[in-house]
């Protein structure tokens, strides 16, 4: 019993550590803009203007895109409808890293585990960052690759095809002086120097 409370006490403040109310401004479909406090949850966002307001629940068709200050940076969140191999497009929330003519977004998602080593939980964490792509800002984006998992299709591939027009961006991909970690530069390349 001990053990299960001890479990589910340091599960909760985990999830507690990753999930706090930051800064935001958020842009609405609607052309409203709101600035407060937001916190990421499973479900998509939610918004209250300060600490004693009432939370609102945000998500894809509230929402076309939130800036957030993190570490003195501001990083840009957009709902984008996401191709995954094989599946529909479905509306994620992802950060904007790169903006031209093919817009690099990525998700970070990070799994904790815990194991139990006699009366104390032990946690373990994983991250996998997916990449997505797309061109002229669409409002649809293809996963490319994921870093953090070797279960993932073939990289030299699927990043050879989708910039087949740039010869240069490919003989560097398939000379491998570019991998699926260096995806920020390789498409800050094709915006450089590609049509």
């Amino acid at each position: 019993m001990k053990k299960n409370i001890l479990f589910i006490g340091i599960l909760i403040f985990s999830l507690n550590c990753i999930s706090q109310n930051q800064k935001a401004t958020i842009y609405l479909r609607s052309g409203d803009t709101i600035q407060g406090l937001v916190k990421f949850t499973s479900f998509g966002i939610k918004f209250r203007y300060d600490k004693q307001s009432k939370k609102e629940n945000y998500d894809a068709k509230k929402i076309i895109k939130l800036d957030i200050n993190e570490q003195g940076k501001t990083n840009t969140y957009v709902y984008k409808l996401a191709k995954d191999y094989g599946h529909s497009a479905t509306p994620k929330l992802m950060t904007l890293i790169t903006k031209g003519k093919i817009n690099l977004y990525r998700i970070i998602i990070t799994n904790t585990s815990f194991q139990m080593h006699g009366i104390i939980a032990v946690a373990s964490t994983h991250s996998m960052e997916h990449y997505y792509v797309c061109r002229n800002n669409s409002d649809v984006v293809t996963r490319l690759t994921t870093v953090g998992t070797f279960l993932d299709k073939n990289f030299i591939k699927a990043a050879s095809e989708y910039f087949s027009d740039c010869q240069d961006v490919v003989n560097r991909i398939k000379n491998k002086n570019y991998r699926k970690k260096d995806m920020e530069e390789i498409v800050k390349l094709y915006n450089r120097s590609c049509k």
